[in-house]
Order: C-alpha cells, then sequence, then structure tokens
C-alpha cells in the first residue's frame, strides 16, 4: 500500500483596493492598508526566495478598480512585482470578475463582460494583458454563484472555480453538503448548481480564521499527514488557503519574545516555514496541482451562493442603503429595456447611449454591480463609498431614463395618433425580461399616473377598438390647483397580439364612494382582516394559505442587555372613500410598532393597502414603513470599519411584512424554495439542513436565493410565491427567512425588504474546534445587525403575493411576477390641457416634485439636523451628519473657526449629508457646527434651522477605536481554549520529537 502521499499547500491572495469598510485615500483610512500589507507580503516572499525557499502564492486581481484606477496611479511598483513573479513561473494570477461584481445577480451580457472583460479588454486592464497569462479559474468575487454560471463559465473558456467549504461563518458551502471524506474535501472535486448544468472543476477553499479551527496550519498537515500513513486518506491532499491581500494575518504579528511559540501569528512567513519543514510537503499553485490530481467526485449545490452572513446574501442585500443603490440599479435595467422596445417601435438607435462604450448606461450599470457598493460591512459601509454607489447607480438610471423619453418622443412624433375627446391616449410600453428576449405573454397590474381636471369625478377606460376595460382610480390627492393626482389601475394583457393602445374618458356615473371592507374575494382568493392580527386567514381555493399567525410585523431592539421583539400594537382600518373601483377591491390597514425602552418611547407606522383585482389569482400590497427615529450614540469605527458615524446600535431586526405560510410537507420532505435568477433560470433548494447538521434545523436567518422578481416556498402541495415591484423598491435577494422546528414540523418566515438576525450557521459536522467561528463571530464586521441602518427611515414597496398548487409555481404566475417585477412604461401620446409629459413617468416625477415643493413652502418647523460628528484627518476634517426629518432640506451651511479665534467662516452645501474641509492646520483645535436650509423659490427666501451642538476636531489626530456596542461579549472562552489548547500542542510536538 502507498503511503508516501504528500500534503500540498497553496496560498491564494485576493487583491481589491476597492473597499466597503474604507475609502479611496492611499493612507490607512483607505487603500494604503492594502498598498503595505501587499508589499510586506512580497518582501517576504522575496527573502523566502533569496533562502532557497520555495516561496509560491497566486492572486487574482479585480480588473477596472484596481488594476486600471487605482494601481498605476497610486503604486506602480506592486503590479510590477507580481507581474516579474508571474514571469518568473514562480507565481500565478487566475481570474477574478472585471467589476468586482455580485455577478450572482448579474444579467447574462453583463456577467460575460464581467468575466471576458477581465481577461481582456479595450482598455488594456484584462490580466492576460497585464501579466501575459492567466490560469483558467475563476474566484467569483464574494464567492457569489448561481445556477448558470456553469454554462457561461465554460463558454468563456474557464475550467474551475474556488469556493470557500469552512468551518467559520465566511463560508460558501460548508452548511450545504454532508461531510466529506477528508481527501475528498481536501482535492478538486467536480461542481454544479443543477443537472442539466455542465460541470466545473472546483477548488475547496479555506479562510485564514479556519486555521484556528484546527489550531494551526501546521496541525492539519500533520493530521492529515498521519491520517495517510495510517491508510484514512489514500492520495494527496491539498490545503488551499485563500484569502483578502489587506489582512493584516498575512504579516506577522510583533509579539514579546516569550510569545512567539503562539500559532496563526507569523502570517505568511510561518506558512511558509512550516511548509519547508517538513518533506512530504510542498508549496504549489492550482494548475500544477491539477495538472496531476484530476477531480475526484462531484457535489451539487443547488443554493445561489455568496459568503456574506448566514452563508449568503445577508451583507449586501439587507441594509437599507443596499435596497436604494439596487433600486436605481434595476431603474437602469427596466428603462433601457423599454427604451429600446419604443426604439425599435419608432427606428431609433441608441446602441451607443444605452449599451456600447464605457459612458454607456450598461457599462456604470456593470460597475455600479460591484460588491463593495452593497457591502460587505454591516449595518452600513463607508461614507465615501455610499456616496460614490449611489451617484453611480443614480446616474446611469437617470441616463437610462432619459434614452426612455427620448425615444418615446420619437414614438409620438413617428405615431401620432387621430384627435381625440379623450382625457388621455396612452401606449403601454412592456420591456422583455432581458434583452434580445421576446416579451413575455401574460398580464399584469397596471398602475398608471396620472392627473385629472378639477372637474372630473370619475372616468372610464377603453382600448383604441372602443373596448371597455375595467379601471379603478386610486391613490386620490388633490393639488393646490384643484386637480387631482391619482393612479389608473387595471389589468393588462401582455405580449402575443396584445393592444397596447388605450383610451380614458370621462365617465357619466356619479361618484359613489366604496364602503370600507374587512374582506376580500374573488373566484380563487378570500382574504378576512382584523384588527388583531391585520390577516385573520388567507384562502385560496378554499385552502388555508395564513391564518391569524400570518402576517406579524415587528422590530427587534436591544433594551439594556438583551433584544426585545416590539410587536404591532394592532391595526385598524383606514377608509377609501376619494377612490372609485370597476373590477377590484380595497383594503388600508394602519399599525404602529410602540417601543417602550430605557432611553425612551418611540412608535414607528406601517400602512398596508391591499388590492384585489377580479381577474387576477394574487393579492397585492402597497406599503409604507415609517421607521421610528431613535437618537444615535454610538460610534462605529473598528479595525477594519474606518466609518466613524453615529448610530444607535440597539436596532437589531427589521420586519416590516414578515409573512409566515400554513404550509404541511409530509412526513420525510423538507420545505422548498423556489427562485429565478438574472439569467432567466428557475432553480430550487431544499430546506434540509437540519439532515446534514442537526443543529441547523433551526435557521435564525437565511437569504440564499437571488430574486430576479419573485422567490417561492413549497411544500410539494401547495406554495406561495412573493413578488417584489423594480420601479418601487427592490434589492438582489428582497426576502431573508427564518426556519423553525415545531413539533416535527417546519414552518418557515419570509421577511420581504427586512432583515433577521441571530445565530449563525453551525459547522460542527465538519469537526473543528469551534474556535474560529467564535473568533469570527465575535470580530467581523461583515457579521453585525442591519438593524441600525432603517433607524428613522422610510421604506415603500410593492408586493405581489400569489398562492399556487403543486410544487413548482406554474409557468403562469412566473410570468406575471415577472411582469409585476418590470412593468410596463406608458408613452403618453394625449393629456388634458396643461399638462406636458410624454411618459407617464414623467407625470409621477412631476407631481413628486410639485409635493416637495408645497412641503418646502409650507410654515412647518425645521429641525436641526443630527448624527452631527466630526472626523479629523491629515491637513482637514470630514463632517457627515444625518439629515433632519420631514425631508425639508434643500442644504446645508456648516460653519467652523480656530478655537484661537472668534469669527466663524462658512460654506453651503446641497443636500448632501457629508463634507470634507481641507487646508486646515494639523494640531490645531477647531470648532464645527451645521444646520439645515430650506429654500422655496416662490417666496424669494431661505429659512435655517438652529445650529447643532458644536463639535470639536484637530485636523491630523488620531481617531479613537470604539469597540462595536452590537459585537456584544468578546468570546473569552474561546480565547482562553485557543490558548491552551495552543501550548498543549506545542508541547506534545517538542515531546514527539524528543521521543523520534
Amino acid at each position: 500500500m502507498k503511503t508516501n502521499f504528500k500534503v500540498y499547500v497553496t496560498l491564494g491572495l485576493h487583491v481589491n483596493f476597492y473597499h466597503s469598510w474604507r475609502g479611496d485615500t492611499p493612507d490607512e483610512a483607505g487603500f494604503g492598508t492594502d498598498m503595505r500589507v501587499i508589499r510586506g507580503i512580497l518582501d517576504i516572499l522575496d527573502r523566502a526566495q533569496a533562502t532557497g525557499m520555495t516561496a509560491r502564492v497566486y492572486w487574482d486581481v479585480d480588473a477596472y478598480w484596481t488594476l486600471q484606477t487605482i494601481i498605476p496611479e497610486h503604486c506602480p511598483d506592486i503590479l510590477e512585482r507580481i507581474r516579474a513573479r508571474v514571469s518568473a513561473g514562480m507565481d500565478e494570477v487566475i481570474l477574478g470578475p472585471f467589476n468586482n461584481g455580485a455577478n450572482h445577480a448579474a444579467t447574462p451580457d453583463e456577467f460575460r463582460a464581467a468575466v471576458t472583460w477581465a481577461i481582456e479588454n479595450p482598455w488594456g486592464s484584462g490580466l492576460k494583458q497585464q501579466f501575459g497569462r492567466v490560469a483558467p479559474f475563476y474566484r467569483p468575487q464574494e464567492c457569489m454563484f448561481t445556477t448558470g454560471h456553469e454554462a457561461l463559465l465554460k463558454a468563456c473558456g474557464i475550467e474551475g472555480v474556488l469556493l470557500y467549504y469552512s468551518l467559520t461563518p465566511f463560508n460558501t458551502l460548508g452548511a450545504f453538503l454532508p461531510p466529506l471524506p477528508l481527501e475528498d474535501r481536501f482535492n478538486p472535486l467536480w461542481f454544479r448548481t443543477r443537472e442539466d448544468q455542465p460541470p466545473l472543476v472546483l477548488f475547496p477553499c479555506l479562510g485564514l480564521t479556519d486555521l484556528f479551527e484546527f489550531v494551526s496550519l501546521e496541525d492539519l498537515m500533520l493530521d492529515l499527514h498521519a491520517r495517510q500513513q495510517r491508510g484514512e486518506i489514500r492520495s494527496d491532499v491539498l490545503v488551499h488557503l485563500n484569502a483578502d491581500a489587506d489582512l493584516e494575518t498575512w504579516l506577522p504579528v510583533r509579539l514579546p519574545r516569550f510569545l512567539r511559540w503562539f500559532p496563526n501569528t507569523g502570517g505568511i512567513e510561518e506558512y511558509l516555514r512550516v511548509v519547508h519543514k517538513y518533506p512530504w510537503a510542498e508549496l504549489t499553485v492550482p494548475s500544477a496541482y491539477l495538472a496531476d490530481h484530476p477531480p475526484r467526485r462531484e457535489v451539487l449545490v443547488r443554493q445561489d451562493l455568496a459568503d456574506g452572513g448566514f452563508d449568503g446574501n445577508y451583507s449586501w442585500a439587507e441594509k437599507f442603503s443596499s435596497l436604494l443603490a439596487w433600486t436605481a440599479l434595476e431603474r437602469s435595467r427596466l428603462a433601457s429595456l423599454r427604451a429600446e422596445v419604443l426604439a425599435q417601435r419608432s427606428g431609433l438607435d441608441l446602441s451607443d447611449m444605452l449599451w456600447e462604450g464605457s459612458d454607456s448606461v450598461f457599462f456604470q450599470r456593470l460597475i455600479g454591480l460591484s460588491t463593495t457598493h452593497f457591502g460587505m460591512s454591516t449595518p452600513i459601509i463607508n461614507e465615501e463609498r455610499q456616496a460614490r454607489a449611489l451617484a453611480l447607480l443614480n446616474n446611469a438610471a437617470a441616463r437610462a431614463e432619459a434614452a426612455e423619453r427620448r425615444a418615446a418622443h420619437a414614438r409620438k412624433a413617428t405615431s401620432p395618433l387621430p384627435k381625440t375627446t379623450a382625457l388621455y391616449a396612452f401606449e403601454l410600453v412592456p420591456a422583455p425580461p432581458r434583452r434580445h428576449q421576446p416579451i413575455p405573454e401574460g398580464h399584469v397590474a397596471v398602475s398608471l399616473p396620472i392627473v385629472l381636471p378639477s372637474d372630473i369625478a370619475t372616468v372610464r377606460l377603453e382600448r383604441a377598438s372602443g373596448a371597455p376595460v375595467p379601471a379603478s382610480l386610486t391613490d386620490v390627492r388633490v393639488l393646490p390647483d384643484g386637480r387631482k393626482q391619482c393612479h389608473v389601475r387595471f389589468v393588462a394583457a401582455i405580449g402575443g397580439q396584445a393592444d397596447y393602445d388605450y383610451r380614458l374618458l370621462p365617465s357619466a356615473a356619479p361618484l359613489t364612494p366604496p364602503p370600507t371592507l374587512t374582506q376580500l374575494r374573488n373566484r380563487w382568493l378570500e382574504i378576512l382582516f382584523s384588527t388583531q392580527s391585520g390577516i385573520a386567514s388567507f384562502r385560496y381555493l378554499e385552502r388555508e394559505i395564513g391564518g391569524p399567525d400570518f402576517l406579524k410585523p415587528f422590530i427587534t431592539y436591544k433594551d439594556g442587555s438583551r433584544g426585545v421583539t416590539y410587536l404591532t400594537a394592532g391595526f385598524s382600518f383606514r377608509p377609501l372613500s376619494d377612490e372609485t373601483w370597476d373590477g377590484l377591491q380595497r383594503v388600508c390597514l394602519r399599525a404602529t410598532i410602540p417601543m417602550r425602552t430605557h432611553r425612551g418611547n418611540y412608535e414607528s407606522e406601517l400602512l398596508f393597502v391591499f388590492t384585489l383585482f377580479d381577474a387576477l389569482p394574487y393579492l397585492y400590497v402597497d406599503a409604507t414603513v415609517r421607521y421610528a427615529y431613535t437618537p444615535p450614540t454610538d460610534v462605529i469605527h473598528n479595525m477594519l470599519q474606518k466609518l466613524r458615524r453615529l448610530m444607535d446600535l440597539n436596532w437589531i431586526e427589521t420586519a416590516p411584512f414578515q409573512i409566515t405560510p400554513c404550509l404541511d410537507p409530509p412526513q420525510g420532505r423538507p420545505l422548498r424554495i423556489w427562485k429565478h435568477n438574472h439569467l432567466g433560470i428557475t432553480a430550487y433548494y431544499d430546506l434540509n439542513y437540519g439532515a446534514i447538521n442537526p443543529r441547523n434545523r433551526q435557521l435564525d436567518a437565511f437569504n440564499h436565493q437571488v430574486t430576479n422578481g419573485w422567490v417561492a416556498v413549497s411544500d410539494g402541495q401547495m406554495g406561495l410565491l412573493v413578488g417584489q415591484d423594480a420601479s418601487t423598491l427592490a434589492s438582489m435577494a428582497f426576502c431573508p427567512m427564518r426556519l423553525r422546528q415545531v413539533q416535527h414540523q417546519q414552518v418557515l418566515s419570509l421577511n420581504p425588504f427586512g432583515s433577521y438576525y441571530g445565530r449563525m450557521l453551525d459547522y460542527q459536522h465538519l469537526g473543528g474546534n469551534g474556535i474560529g467561528a467564535r473568533l469570527l463571530t465575535a470580530f467581523s464586521g461583515a457579521l453585525r445587525p442591519n438593524g441600525p441602518s432603517y433607524n428613522g427611515q422610510t421604506l415603500r414597496f410593492s408586493l405581489m403575493l400569489a398562492p399556487y398548487a403543486g410544487d413548482a409555481p406554474p409557468d403562469r404566475i412566473q410570468t406575471d411576477a415577472g411582469l409585476h417585477f418590470y412593468p410596463p412604461g406608458a408613452v403618453i401620446h394625449h393629456a388634458p390641457a396643461g399638462i406636458e409629459a410624454d411618459l407617464a413617468e414623467s407625470l409621477r416625477a412631476s407631481c413628486e416634485a410639485e409635493a416637495r415643493r408645497q412641503r418646502l413652502i409650507d410654515p412647518l418647523p425645521l429641525s436641526p439636523p443630527t448624527a452631527f460628528l466630526c472626523n479629523p484627518v491629515s491637513g482637514g476634517v470630514v463632517l457627515v451628519w444625518d439629515a433632519p426629518p420631514g425631508n425639508l432640506a434643500t442644504g446645508y451651511e456648516v460653519a467652523f473657526r480656530r478655537e484661537d479665534e472668534t469669527a466663524w467662516q462658512t460654506r453651503q452645501v446641497e443636500a448632501t449629508t457629508r463634507l470634507f474641509i481641507p487646508g486646515l492646520k494639523d494640531g490645531v483645535i477647531y470648532h464645527f457646527k451645521v444646520r439645515a436650509l430650506c429654500e422655496a423659490p416662490e417666496q424669494g427666501r431661505v429659512r435655517c434651522s438652529a445650529w447643532t451642538a458644536e463639535q470639536i476636531g484637530i485636523p491630523g489626530a488620531t481617531q479613537p477605536t470604539t469597540r462595536w456596542k452590537g459585537m456584544g461579549r468578546l468570546p473569552v472562552g474561546a480565547l482562553a481554549h485557543l490558548v491552551l489548547l495552543s501550548l498543549w500542542t506545542v508541547i506534545r510536538r517538542r515531546i514527539k520529537r524528543e521521543i523520534s
């Protein structure tokens, strides 16, 4: 029997200078950390090479942000040194995405560009262009992967992928696979996410924190080799470490001499020394190892993958700022698709504006997909990064919407309608789900914003043929000039031979206010509402899909030392008496969530409007959620997160519309999650986590599904689909979930546009001592509650609830959910006198602008900004604050002076909540204050709030490091366990050496 098997080690460094934790300056508050650490790593490698060691690593580098934008200007020496090592055959470069992007939520065109441009691109920053050669392996940014990437990667010439198979909460595969034999776990595998996808080579990786699970790299190697000698492992094995290149743990820790024995403190120097210590160990790179060690077996993982909190999308998808950024991204997609449809109808070429070149909407959206714009930092990202993300993505959306308006104007010019007595003549513009795809055939609930003359009380809708269409006027609001802003709601057929031309005419029918209902019913659905639970019963074809516990919004807030879950204080019915209904029924519920805390009493407000059309088997929900504002007193600033922002870190969870469907899977079958990604692929995964690890039978939070429009859950006989609307609010993964086991029965709660928190997933089925997982949970800035980001914010979102019979959602429901996600636009061919608009969206925007203008001229009190904080930097300060409530501030005035002076200098800024003041003298004490401004042009004056309390700042001063209040207690037990275990391991090793 062969016993001379070897233990190979490969070290991978992920290079990305564009962070959510830090800003864009070449110092420790920005990418200066990256430059310092990587130069240190290169120095160690060069020194080791000079002493005769084999010092090999591999690198993956994002092309756009790092290679193209930052390194050439700030640290070209780093590029030259890596390039020299690759040319000499010491190191290897593998592929990372061009855009550093959340590409599991990319369209096919976006994903292909992210991969192919990473290899070669018109700007010369491709890895092959920079290094001469690239190994055909792909490390997804944040390990983000979805079904369908296999085929696309293969088409781009990529043979393999790197994903974390970890024992800590920085993980991708660990909780989703039963324990593999060690000789498989530490070797390449075949990998795919669905049976019809081509398999890729998978390199399972460990993070540096995983080493604590085995005590150290040396102990892991010794254990694997001992198993090889005993015949338990009958092959070579590969210990594959991969981590961000800016991690301080790559560098040696300066310790007193008597502590230098402590493992995992010597950085890459320790790893090199350990490998060269044993004749049966060898350093390698992925391509060299794979050449002699083909994949041993295949694994199938159906979840959408990402290495964030709770082994999924938590860290990127669930922050409030992430919702704003992703909604802007989806607006740019939707407007681009509708503009292209209109351009084709009118013979207009918008390719340059929408799709081609670095100035196109497509390119701006592609780089806007960077994961850095959405996380990984929780509960917020760096101020500078957030401002840049929103500017980039809002600009992409604005340019796409400008293209849509241009195409609409051309359409009106090329297809003028005959004169009409109608109030409005409009043409629906449905969008395909993706570029180069046909318009799907289905039905959509249209909500068209319009403005009616003051003398019009009721209307009727008809097609161009004159056929009547049931339509309702909802959301009526009287404008100052007497006109009425409202929405026309009706059901439209889309695709095939559908007629998209409509006319809205005055109606002679009297205005009959609708009743205040407590029940909605059509031939499919019956929903009973109550003041106790909001929804008392939700039935589909006589089967209960939800009972009194179906709807349960809540907020979890830390009061003292523990989190308290605050529920709604009942519901109340609100009349909709200014509406007119034809073909639908509506119910409006209002609720509050009172929080009685030791800091004070606060109240959040929820408003839900439920709409049921006669012709559709879906319940629509329009939600407005106004979270209470609690005073922020905690400062975020730790080893990783150079954020320095005042927040209230007592917020833990938000659940604005938590729903728990009544599902009853057969004995032995878990609930199943159905998901639809941006490649157009519908797939599923089962909630079988308890069968893999009993400790994961109940999960406090998980988000393992990319949601291109919708997500669904099924027990095999009945299911519920939940859809989002990209024109209102969107997320790459909008529906976090929570799994409970009640009397051996799985109970699943869904939390659209909320964020759960709790215990991370468990990995004890993989062995390990649990120390690494405990340390990472305590110290990681990616695993904090997202709740604080919602403090004082307002959410507006639209949901589609679609119960169905069977396992997978029927194709018809999937199509209609897609149409809800990307609703049709409308070209306004004719409107009442005085209303100028090419698109219905323009009417909505003008009405919102008018409403804001009215708020500005109303004599409402203007509050000063809150959460004002001064952050000193070299030669200046960065001031941050929160906008005052009421959305009244149109700008701010900042005042500052030296402490030894009396005169204030002032600066006025637009409606931003961050200002850098340069040109200040280091070491000098300055005073700062800020106040809000409200400019009302019609009144010719500017209102001012009171000044904030003064802040003192000393430019050049070191910012204090503040421990996360939300971090909880340090894992003293884990640290003590680690010290004792490490000491015993070192002693045992020494005893073994003496004996031998």
